[in-house]
């Protein structure tokens, strides 16, 4: 009861923090967009750029999707009907299910055993920001590899479940007593340690990316150099 007293008094804050960054984000990929397109004209070394660019979106997109995770839990903080409560919590398991796909993914286990790590290895946090990590940050590979953890340890929640309920929340069912079924059975006190986890994975990987743009940037200087030469 408390943590949910608690998220009920620092949502709405959170919120809106989280929609000033975006926006700040965003004016920032636009600038360094900008300052992309210089250096190519210079013919200066613009792989560094490229990096901070692609860090930004990734950020750009933790933060739209903590926005709505922010907006989901409004509505079920302000909901008149007990429907309006099942209907946020649906919306929820779709942002936290759709959001871990796009941030870490599944892996694959097939048949026989095989673990296949191809979605895995196409995410943002694989495919974007550990290269980020290992050619420019090295550095910062302790904390990636803590956060990579706590992925890890995140995805032990049910989320064979978490499908299931988002499926049904997003395709529904020719069957509607199984819809019905799984309405009446969402709950958020059974669902707030999933989505406090969610939570502060997400506020650490925010800042990690926060710290490790701000190491970017230390070494534009020779790049600013080069183009005003």
């Amino acid at each position: 009861m408390k943590h949910i007293e608690r998220l009920k008094k620092t949502n709405s804050q959170k919120l809106q923090e989280t929609i000033i960054d975006i926006e700040q984000i965003r004016k920032l990929i636009l600038n360094n967009q900008i300052f992309l397109h210089q250096c190519k004209i210079k013919g200066v070394d613009f792989s560094l750029i490229e990096s901070l660019i692609d860090l930004l979106k990734y950020r750009l997109f933790i933060g739209i999707l903590f926005a709505d995770f922010c907006s989901s839990l409004n509505i079920y903080f302000k909901a008149q009907t007990l429907y309006e409560e099942k209907f946020a919590l649906r919306s929820l398991l779709i942002v936290i299910n759709e959001g871990v796909k796009k941030i870490y993914n599944f892996e694959n286990i097939n048949s026989e055993g095989y673990i296949n790590q191809k979605e895995r290895n196409n995410s943002f946090w694989m495919k974007e920001v550990k290269p980020i990590v290992q050619s420019e940050a090295r550095g910062f590979s302790e904390h990636y590899d803590a956060i990579t953890q706590k992925l890890d340890e995140f995805l032990l929640h049910d989320f064979n479940r978490i499908k299931i309920d988002r499926n049904l929340s997003i395709h529904y069912d020719k069957n509607p007593m199984l819809l019905y079924k799984m309405i009446i059975n969402l709950d958020l006190d059974e669902k707030l340690p999933l989505i406090l986890d969610f939570m502060k994975v997400i506020d650490e990987m925010f800042h990690f990316t926060e710290i490790l743009g701000k190491h970017l940037y230390e070494n534009f200087d020779d790049i600013i150099d080069k183009i005003h030469r």
